[in-house]
């Protein structure tokens, strides 16, 4: 299973999507280092997986080829909004054709879920959706990021923890922010979502039982339409190691990305030493 969470950023006169992972893969064994967050082929959205590993890497890996092939898709003529919907027929017309003897392999389990987003050149914002399985109605439906407060604090969480997520978010921003997202009106998410993911994971690290683990993986969507990972020092900048994807880096590797303190959130690149605010 999953827990992911996307949100909208702010930063002085500018925006960016942040999607964040954990990187567990469960189901009979772990594996920790598993990528979760994809940059689609038009560079200006993003998909991330949560749920079934054999039902949703292979629905993923059909709707980034199917992005790929469509000329309009790839080329970003094709409204992220629009690309939903495309996107959505894809699920669908896929999962209609699932054939198993056994019953409950028939349908998707509760929390076979997607999160995708992306900006919207038509709408000059960015727009988030979560993509998730109806057992009713036996097919994947769409939910928008809801507004908090003065709506431009979208946020989606996905995966088996995301209730226990979105609790501790709205505790932290109330007891520790003094902040109730739903009323301050210029309230400004930062990397909030970040932290509830990241001490999850902490609290959790030697626990092999629980549906989350590994290293926190994070995603950047920029105003000028282009996707960047961010590599994230794991557990700790001070004797952790650099980790992208869920991945710990080979000693002689040198990722052309930032690399970020889980504690301060400030970056740097792999290259230099020095920092900068991401």
């Amino acid at each position: 299973m999953t827990l992911a969470v996307a949100w909208v950023r702010r930063i002085q006169d500018c925006e960016e999507l942040v999607v964040a992972s954990d990187s567990r893969l469960s189901g009979g064994r772990n594996l920790d280092s598993c990528a979760k967050i994809f940059s689609l082929p038009r560079s200006d959205s993003f998909l991330c997986c949560a749920g079934d590993t054999t039902i949703t890497y292979p629905l993923l890996m059909q709707m980034v080829t199917a992005i790929g092939i469509f000329e309009k898709s790839r080329d970003r003529s094709l409204d992220v909004r629009h690309l939903r919907g495309h996107l959505m027929k894809i699920l669908n017309t896929a999962i209609a054709g699932v054939s198993t003897p056994i019953r409950e392999l028939r349908y998707p389990e509760r929390f076979t879920e997607f999160l995708f987003g992306g900006y919207s050149w038509i709408e000059k914002r960015f727009k988030i959706w979560r993509f998730s399985y109806s057992i009713p109605r036996r097919c994947f439906v769409h939910s928008p990021a809801q507004p908090w407060a003065n709506g431009r604090a979208a946020i989606l969480f996905a995966g088996d923890w995301q209730y226990e997520a979105r609790r501790r978010l709205v505790l932290l921003l109330r007891h520790r922010d003094g902040i109730t997202p739903r009323i301050k009106a210029n309230f400004v998410m930062d990397w909030q979502p970040f932290e509830v993911l990241r001490d999850l994971l902490r609290e959790h690290a030697t626990d092999r039982t629980v549906s989350i683990g590994g290293a926190p993986q994070i995603m950047k969507v920029y105003q000028h339409m282009n996707c960047r990972p961010i590599g994230v020092f794991w557990p700790a900048k001070d004797g952790g190691k650099m980790t992208v994807a869920g991945r710990t880096l080979q000693g002689y590797e040198k990722p052309m990305c930032w690399m970020m303190d889980p504690d301060t959130f400030v970056t740097s690149h792999s290259y230099y030493t020095e920092g900068g605010a991401a």
